[in-house]
């Protein structure tokens, strides 16, 4: 009979982790709310769209 033995570590700290490769730009000095705007900003795609309506 085999035995399996786990090391268990400590979880890495959060800020402990390499910086993502985007840490190098400055943060977008508005949100683009329109394709033009993506395109002054210089971006060709969106990370993520939210859509927030008031009835």
């Amino acid at each position: 009979m085999s035995t399996a033995y786990t090391m268990q570590t400590a979880p890495k700290a959060l800020f402990d982790y390499d910086k993502y490769w985007a840490s190098c730009f400055e943060p977008a000095p508005f949100l683009p709310m329109s394709r033009e705007e993506m395109e002054q900003l210089g971006w060709d795609a969106c990370d993520f769209i939210l859509v927030c309506g008031d009835a």
